[in-house]
């Protein structure tokens, strides 16, 4: 083997990322040979990407730029989407979206693999929003609603559900709901409001 030879393959030898970033794996132990092309060592960036498989229903409402909140741990951050595939997972037929974080996870946190809690906005929608628990149903859905010191039931209409809220319609900006008590309360009957903190 001449000099260039070996020059050359000394060269082959220093391996450059296109990226800034940290390296998470070496895919293959000292002295091995592998043919050109192959991965050799797996980098990762500074940004902070979430991927998420959606349904094809989730996938329909979400586009890139939609807003997204993600928790991992006691830590939030805040992100938009950047990419959704356009073919499902062929294994859990859903869509693979992307999410870079704008407003980042502490690193300590943001562990490659970990598992995060993600929240998109899919549109806003307007209307009077109450705790599930506080539906009573006797075949009909209503709730308690205090009018002068009394309990007054009002039926309602359930709309569709956030997390513990319900969107509901039969009640008015400025109703006064009872949220605690219900089960021992009959219409009619005497309510005490309790204070909320601060005395107010």
């Amino acid at each position: 083997m001449d000099l260039e030879a070996i020059q050359n393959a000394l060269a082959d030898t220093e391996l450059y990322s296109d990226m800034a970033g940290y390296v998470t794996d070496i895919l293959y132990k000292e002295g091995e040979n592998l043919a050109a092309g192959y991965p050799v060592i797996v980098v990762r960036n500074q940004e902070q990407v979430i991927d998420v498989g959606l349904g094809q229903t989730d996938a329909a409402k979400v586009k890139p730029g939609t807003k997204a909140v993600v928790k991992v741990g006691n830590f939030t951050g805040e992100g938009e989407v950047t990419r959704i595939d356009q073919v499902p997972d062929t294994e859990t037929r859903t869509y693979n979206t992307e999410i870079k974080l704008t407003k980042e996870i502490p690193l300590e946190a943001y562990f490659i693999g970990a598992t995060a809690s993600v929240s998109l906005a899919s549109g806003a929608e307007k209307g009077i929003w109450i705790p599930i628990s506080a539906v009573m149903n006797d075949g009909e859905d209503y709730v308690f609603l205090v009018q002068t010191d009394r309990a007054v039931k009002k039926n309602i209409s359930l709309k569709n559900t956030q997390g513990f809220n319900v969107r509901v319609e039969g009640l008015n900006s400025g109703d006064i709901m009872v949220t605690s008590g219900m089960k021992e309360l009959s219409e009619g009957m005497k309510v005490t409001i309790a204070p909320t903190a601060g005395g107010q």
